[in-house]
């Protein structure tokens, strides 16, 4: 707050004096708030008071009441601390520390707005960190060590605090599963504005989640820092929900050029469609990821350079929102599959009848969307590439996988290979889970692998081509690389806006 400016006024709510109004979503109104003490003693916090209709639904209070026990055995420094939980006059609240600073979402709207794109060792170190507080989470286990099973559910650059010194917090733990337990209308409604973009497939299905669905939206997260660039929206909050259904996703390298190939494959693995394909806990996300940071000099020091290139972060009265009205360029996104060695553009919206199980669903996806607003972003030189005005055409492989025979044992495992053919441009280079394999055309024999692996095929004035298999059977594959599209003239509306 400027020195000449009126202090806030004060209301009183319990033993806290609320000072002024720092967001408010579906679900809660957020206060910078004042708790007195003894002998003069004073300190901030952020009170989190739940909307009024939802302090009277019997069924939300208990679910809230259960998650917000267990947030609060959580004790990291990159996770926001809740030091209280209570109810006054009927109103049930969360205090928490507060942390000065700007969230992400409004870092990346003013980065953006300067055209000041984040040095990757910067955007894969809040990766890191982030995974490495989510990590710690999922870990989590009550006196029994039996496993507390805790999934965050609403990773968003709106729930990442970034402070001036370069460090970050992580919020609002355990609110989106209480959300989840509510099926009005009228709440979901309320509670999934700008929170569509950050799902995982299987929660838009309605499916159960576990922690990799944390690894899905913390991998958008990435992508959006690498890129400056929406990665899940759509003209409307159903289009949003069929394009995260889809996830089809261009490497990040297609946007901006000068990432390479290790970048690609770790945000390519995050974002598989299928739980099976993605890292398999936040802990292998930053194990991944360390290399890369310390290769690319990112660290707390370099957020604090960027942040003090960026200038003062003005801050917007609202978060970015799903159903406001986007860019048009957003309707038909670059984005391609990563299944099955089958690379597609989006296309036209596809059958609707799915929507409403699926709508009936979303609320799996509320959450407060912390939107603490205070100061301190970055501006960057280079604008990043502005998108190609054309999608793509239809990426296939040549052939599918081979099915395995019934009949084949593996004797003895250890001598059993798998082949990897790949056709398409002569010279273009190929890189397997980070690493150069060679040049098209390409017929090499691999180790069998338990889990997906990544492809990526690059060759100068090419969009990249890129696709996850199978690493236990055989892969025929046409890399149909496509010369890249001049650059559009067209104005770039701001992705990060309402």
């Amino acid at each position: 707050m400027p020195a000449s400016a009126a202090p806030p006024q004060a209301t009183r709510f319990g033993r806290y004096r609320l000072l002024e109004q720092l967001g408010a979503g579906g679900m809660a109104v957020v206060h910078r708030a004042i708790v007195d003490g003894p002998e003069g003693f004073q300190r901030t916090v952020v009170v989190k008071r739940i909307l009024p209709e939802l302090s009277k639904n019997p069924k939300f209070v208990k679910m809230f009441l259960a998650e917000a026990r267990l947030c609060a055995l959580l004790h990291h420094p990159t996770i926001v601390q809740v030091n209280d939980l209570g109810e006054v006059d009927g109103d049930y609240f969360l205090a928490m520390e507060f942390v000065d600073g700007v969230d992400l979402s409004s870092l990346l709207r003013h980065a953006f707005d300067l055209r000041r794109p984040m040095p990757p060792g910067v955007a894969c170190y809040i990766a890191a960190e982030i995974a490495s507080a989510l990590a710690y989470a999922h870990a989590l286990t009550d006196d029994a060590g039996r496993p507390l099973a805790i999934v965050h559910r609403d990773v968003s650059p709106s729930n990442i605090r970034v402070t001036p010194l370069g460090g970050l917090k992580l919020l609002d733990f355990g609110i989106a599963r209480a959300a989840g337990h509510l099926r009005d209308e009228r709440t979901l409604t309320g509670t999934l504005k700008g929170k569509i973009s950050y799902m995982s497939p299987e929660q838009a299905d309605g499916q159960p989640v576990d922690r990799r669905t944390d690894v899905f939206a913390l991998g958008i997260v990435l992508y959006e820092c690498l890129t400056l660039e929406r990665l899940f929206r759509g003209e409307d909050d159903f289009e949003t929900l069929r394009l995260v259904r889809e996830a089809k996703v261009w490497p990040p390298s297609s946007v901006r050029p000068d990432l390479d190939a290790d970048v690609d494959a770790v945000v390519a693995r995050m974002l598989a469609r299928t739980p099976e394909a993605r890292y398999q806990s936040c802990d292998e996300v930053a194990q991944a990821l360390e290399p890369i940071v310390r290769r690319l000099d990112g660290d707390a020091a370099a957020l604090r350079r960027y942040l003090q290139e960026l200038g003062p972060i003005a801050a917007r009265a609202e978060p970015p929102s799903q159903a406001t009205t986007p860019a048009k360029a957003s309707a038909t996104p670059r984005t391609v599959t990563r299944s099955s060695g089958e690379l597609r553009p989006s296309g036209a919206p596809g059958e609707r009848g799915w929507l409403w199980p699926v709508l009936a669903a979303l609320v799996m996806a509320g959450g407060l969307g912390g939107v603490f607003a205070l100061s301190r972003t970055p501006p960057a030189e280079k604008a990043p590439p502005e998108k190609s005005s054309a999608p793509p055409e239809k990426f296939a492989s040549k052939e599918p996988p081979a099915p395995p025979r019934a009949a084949e044992k593996v004797d003895p495992p250890a001598a059993k290979t798998i082949q990897l053919s790949i056709a398409g441009p002569t010279g273009a280079e190929v890189f397997l889970d980070g690493k150069s394999i060679g040049k098209l055309p390409l017929d090499t024999p691999l180790e069998p692998a338990p889990h997906a692996r990544t492809l990526l095929v690059k060759r100068a004035g090419y969009d990249p081509w890129t696709a996850t298999f199978d690493g236990a059977r055989d892969q025929h594959l046409d890399a149909k690389l496509h010369k890249r599209a001049a650059k559009s003239t067209e104005v770039i509306k701001d992705p990060f806006g309402k």
